[in-house]
């Protein structure tokens, strides 16, 4: 369904209401344009989420020439989300259409893109793959000021039947601040999302309407929200609770902060067989952890190593795991350092 200034499409329940993804970025004060070249995430892209405390923290205004400032923000805990291509893997094959998938916290997401539309297609998740005959649309393009849109969506899994209709505003574009970030080119889409869960147990039925609202911020150049801050209303009508903020920095974010540059940290052979070297040269004489994830998320490896103090590499043997796509994750004290996909065969 066309709307002004919007192409929107399709859009998921309350799984996917809850589905966020996040990026950063900084660039030139303007009355910014999302499109898919800009927005849409693309593989091999990782970011690292930071779940926030929500006390007296309000949306804000909506219009033009806005600072949105969440500066105060408390980080009460973190996760990362890994974005992949599904040419060439076996992950997506159980879900039509999807030309990219995305990991974290142990479940899949997959996704579909065109010049129009950011789609959500399936979500491969505990109790059973969920599957959207008419796919959720995360966002359409081109999005400016003003933009409005209305979308709906069907999924179903065993035992499970979701409907809804979405609603779409991009009302208000300026400033994001958020901690060790500012981005003057932001954009708030606030969606409003109704939706009607059906759960089926033999011959009984029942039948969950709510309603979700989330304001967005994004930013030309970054491929997913900058800031999500989600509320919960009791019913259709309210009053709403704020029961979620969330912000992401890229890991390339989060590797510079560290002082850590990507050419810092080497890992070979790639594609490897039974042994990755690690070269860390920036890490040196710490102590890091070694995680490998395969593609759903589940963790196939989990050590900790010191890295020498002097030019010498590590060496990391990796366990009896089928040919593909696996994860490497590398983080210091607590923190994400380094995380690289590489191909095992």
């Amino acid at each position: 369904m066309e709307m002004t200034g919007f192409v929107f499409k399709k859009v998921t329940p309350r799984i996917a209401c809850f589905l966020l993804l996040f990026l950063t970025g900084t660039h030139l004060y303007a009355q910014p344009t999302l499109v898919a070249s800009n927005c849409s995430p693309t593989g091999y892209e990782a970011f690292a989420r930071h779940m926030c405390g929500v006390s007296s923290f309000t949306p804000g205004a909506a219009g033009t020439g806005v600072t949105w400032n969440f500066a105060g923000l408390s980080t009460i805990a973190t996760d990362t989300i890994d974005y992949a291509n599904c040419s060439g893997s076996a992950m997506c094959d159980s879900f039509a259409g999807s030309a990219l998938y995305s990991i974290n916290a142990g479940s899949s997401q997959f996704y579909a893109s065109d010049t129009n539309t950011f789609s959500l297609i399936g979500s491969g998740i505990a109790g059973g793959n969920l599957y959207y005959s008419d796919p959720k649309a995360l966002i359409f393009y081109p999005a400016t000021y003003n933009s409005i849109a209305v979308d709906t969506y069907v999924c179903a899994r065993a035992g499970y039947l979701g409907f809804g209709r979405d609603s779409f505003t991009v009302d208000g574009y300026g400033t994001l601040i958020v901690p060790g970030g500012s981005y003057s080119n932001t954009l708030r889409l606030h969606t409003i999302c109704i939706n009607i869960d059906s759960s089926i147990s033999g011959s009984a039925i029942s039948v969950d309407t709510f309603r979700t609202d989330v304001y967005y911020w994004y930013t030309p150049g970054v491929h997913s929200p900058l800031l999500a801050m989600y509320y919960d209303f009791g019913t259709l009508t309210g009053p709403p609770e704020l029961a979620q903020i969330i912000y992401c920095k890229p890991v390339t974010d989060v590797l510079n902060a560290g002082k850590v540059a990507e050419t810092d940290l080497q890992i070979f052979p790639n594609p490897a067989t039974d042994q990755i070297t690690i070269s860390g040269r920036a890490l040196a004489g710490q102590t890091v952890s070694l995680d490998l994830f395969d593609v759903s998320g589940r963790a196939v490896l989990e050590e900790t190593k010191q890295m020498p103090t002097s030019d010498e590499n590590i060496v990391l043997n990796l366990p009896p795991v089928a040919q593909g796509v696996y994860i490497l994750r590398i983080s210091c004290a607590g923190k994400i350092v380094y995380k690289k996909v590489s191909t095992i065969k």
